[in-house]
């Protein structure tokens, strides 16, 4: 009997033992849950921080690279733009070459009917005057020209619109001033040709 009393006595501490220990062992584990809990939200956190800036960062290299292209664009339409700027001064520098040749060739007549007149004994001192001022002229046209084509040649694509006009446009402006100026020239010589032919023309209808 009393080995059974021993026995349950034994027992009963064993159980009260037990149940006291569960609380302190649950204790014990809180905090180690508790700081795994925090480390885990801190690390998805540090993950998410991570995440955000590597998306922040994909889209500013997509933005510089928009840009990029932008700017590539705006850069291809101003050198395109420059260009056709180019191509229409040269056109009229075209232009003014054809017009000289022609005044070159009406020089030429001029000076031919000089000689013929002369060989005739008609006096075309004035003629041949205004003939060689003609001349003067027709060399300054070919030197406005002249630069007005270098000028051109010398535009740079990358520069602005406004430039590239700038740069040009009064050297085709002169060349176009000294084209005139031995067109008149050459009217000039003309009637000066026209009143020595009447002069013979007239001494020989007296005779």
């Amino acid at each position: 009997m009393a080995g059974d009393k021993i026995k349950n006595v034994l027992m009963k501490k064993s159980a009260l033992s037990l149940l006291l220990g569960f609380p302190l062992f649950f204790l014990t584990l809180a905090p180690v849950y508790a700081q795994n809990s925090l480390q885990n939200a801190g690390f998805k956190t540090t993950l998410q921080e991570v995440k955000e800036r590597r998306q922040e960062l994909r889209q500013n290299v997509r933005e510089k690279v928009e840009i990029g292209k932008a700017a590539s664009a705006a850069a291809g339409l101003k050198a395109k733009a420059v260009t056709a700027i180019k191509a229409a001064f040269e056109k009229i520098l075209s232009r003014f070459d054809a017009a000289l040749v022609r005044l070159d060739k009406i020089s030429n007549r001029i000076a031919t009917r000089i000689d013929k007149l002369n060989a005739k004994g008609v006096d075309t001192s004035a003629a041949k005057t205004a003939l060689l001022s003609a001349e003067s002229a027709g060399a300054s046209a070919k030197q406005a020209i002249d630069k007005a084509k270098a000028d051109v040649a010398a535009i740079d694509t990358t520069s602005t619109v406004k430039d590239a006009v700038h740069a040009s446009l009064a050297s085709v402006k002169a060349a176009k001033e000294s084209l005139k100026s031995y067109q008149k020239a050459l009217v000039l010589a003309v009637r000066n040709l026209k009143a020595a032919s009447g002069l013979r023309e007239g001494s020989e209808s007296g005779k």
